[in-house]
């Protein structure tokens, strides 16, 4: 089997298993929702803020997830709806999805060069 197809078929393959959102997430994010994250006292909104600076520090690295947009519209929706606990959920989501995202794309700048056959 041509190597190049198999690297990039287990690459792919990675990326999309990599990219869903964890059981522990889902819980930490109810868990500061319901008033019981000592970790930061903000606001939804702050979270929200925080999460586009690094959702677009990742798009401009050509690296962002779309998922991370979808929480971000998410967060808005709750907001405008007045359900601060939904939008702390969702802001908290996209927050750790940009992060993931960002980090990802810094750690594949160099990485890549090493997949690539010599």
């Amino acid at each position: 089997m041509n190597t190049k197809i198999l690297i990039a078929g287990i690459c792919t393959v990675l990326m999309i298993t990599g990219c869903g959102e964890s059981e522990t997430l889902k819980r930490e994010t109810t868990a500061t929702a319901r008033g019981n994250d000592n970790s930061h006292d903000q606001g939804a909104a702050s979270v929200l803020a925080e999460a586009e600076m690094i959702y677009a520090k990742a798009k401009e690295k050509q690296h962002s997830w779309t998922i991370t947009a979808k929480m971000i519209d998410a967060t808005k929706k709750a907001l405008a709806e007045g359900d601060e606990n939904a939008a702390m959920i969702a802001a908290k989501r996209a927050l750790f999805t940009a992060e993931a995202s960002l980090t990802q794309a810094q750690s594949q700048e160099v990485a890549w060069q090493a997949r690539v056959p010599q």
